[in-house]
């Protein structure tokens, strides 16, 4: 059994991609130094972290955020209970420094917090001025600090849906022992739905479900684990959701061709559902 503490390298390195984003970089350009900022001499954002678009900074933090869950999820199930819940406790510590990387415009630079607003901007983040490193003005520093609050809420928003999902999970671990597997034990503590195939063929059609909306869960990652808990296949009577989630984020042309040669035989059958 491993002592308290003892899991500090192990969150290094699960942690470490998003512990990397959280050294925000804002790139913009300039006009020349010394001018007043015009219309002719605006500031614009480029990127923040590198990433061109809000949309493309939101889904590099979304699977940031999934990856991370995967992982712990997977680490911790090798895992005996009072191990687990250890893990978890420490896993929430480092999220909630998380938190720390954003202000609520207003609030001292000194503070950290974890309350949920919309108006959030970056704490310290780095610049990139044209391409090289830059210390602005105060007045475009403001600026750039304004024209990022988006970014800024959304930083603030994953953290605390992570920090938000570890803790249910500790819940499961402390009050919900039935759904904790102890050290490693795969029995099954619930009977499962068989299903006559393998785990690509059930992964890319639980991703047509997932993409139609049929499903009223909008986490992929949480959906994965679901699926893989419910299911098996003659050959995988336990399936790894780590497995099924690279299967479902990655199908083969050969899968998917089954896939599609299945579900045409599926809507030629419908036809005589009301037979």
């Amino acid at each position: 059994m491993k002592t308290m503490g003892s899991f500090q390298y192990e969150l290094n390195e699960m942690f470490g991609e998003i512990n990397q984003a959280s050294s925000i970089v804002i790139g913009f350009n300039a006009g020349k130094t010394g001018k007043p900022l015009t219309d002719q001499n605006a500031i614009r954002l480029v990127s923040v972290n590198g990433f061109k678009s809000f949309s493309e900074f939101a889904a590099a933090i979304a699977h940031m955020q999934d990856h991370l869950i995967g992982k712990i999820i997977e680490f911790s199930g090798k895992l005996d209970l009072r191990d687990k819940r250890a893990l978890l406790l420490q896993a929430i510590g480092c999220s909630r420094r998380l938190t720390c990387f954003t202000l609520p415009v207003g609030q001292p630079a000194t503070a950290c917090h974890s309350t949920r607003l919309r108006a959030m901007i970056f704490k310290a983040p780095s610049f990139t001025c044209n391409g090289t490193w830059a210390v602005p003005g105060d007045e475009t520093r403001e600026c750039l600090l304004r024209l990022t609050r988006r970014y800024a809420w959304l930083w603030q928003m994953h953290a605390e849906d992570l920090i938000q999902e570890l803790c249910c999970f500790l819940y499961q671990v402390e009050f919900w022992p039935a759904l904790s597997t102890a050290g490693n034990n795969t029995t099954s503590l619930h009977e499962k739905i068989p299903v006559n195939g393998n785990v690509s063929a059930l992964a890319a059609l639980s991703r047509l479900f997932f993409e139609h909306k049929a499903i009223a869960l909008d986490n992929k990652s949480k959906f994965c684990r679901l699926v893989a808990d419910m299911f098996c296949t003659p050959k995988q009577p336990q399936i790894s959701p780590k497995s099924l989630k690279n299967h479902f984020d990655s199908p083969t042309p050969e899968t998917i061709d089954f896939i599609c040669a299945e579900l045409r035989k599926m809507m030629n059958k419908s036809r005589n559902l009301t037979l």
